[in-house]
């Protein structure tokens, strides 16, 4: 995991060594920590070749799935969109070596009870389209009264 920030007309990049086979999620936080930042994530290879890009949005940050073809050093390279960057335009990076949870079901819970939850995900294996996949799974008692706070299902409660 990294900080960083998006200057003026410049792309950050930072090296991966992967071996032929290794899946992994790329997710950056902008929009959801009161970033200016529309990033751009790409993985790109030694030679510059762009493999998987994705951008985010005003709703949403981006997760970008990517499994390496062979074993070889690849490059995540992060932008803003419009390359306007600046002091605002911060992001919180996090490279996992397995698919990221997009979401978790059910979304609301009845007090005094015990909630089965699910969290779903994407998949990018090569040469299969993308599908989506249970990452993991479990569940927890709700109490008869329970505290309630805004959590986002990707930052974890720190």
């Amino acid at each position: 995991a990294v900080q960083g920030k998006c200057d003026t007309a410049v792309i950050d990049h930072y090296k991966l060594d992967l071996k032929e086979g290794d899946s992994i999620s790329i997710e950056c936080f902008a929009k959801s920590i009161d970033s200016r930042l529309t990033p751009v994530l790409a993985v790109v290879d030694a030679k510059g070749k762009e493999l998987a890009s994705i951008r985010g949005h005003e709703l949403k940050d981006p997760v970008l799935q990517f499994t390496a073809s062979k074993s070889d050093s690849y490059y995540l390279t992060i932008k803003d969109f419009l390359l306007e960057g600046g002091p605002n335009s911060f992001y919180w990076l996090r490279v996992l070596p397995s698919p990221a949870v997009e979401e978790l079901t059910p979304s609301i819970a009845s007090v005094n009870s015990t909630l089965q939850w699910k969290g779903i995900g994407q998949t990018n294996k090569p040469g299969t389209p993308r599908s989506t996949i249970d990452v993991s799974s479990g569940s927890f008692a709700i109490p008869e009264n329970p505290v309630f706070a805004w959590q986002s299902s990707r930052i974890p409660l720190l």
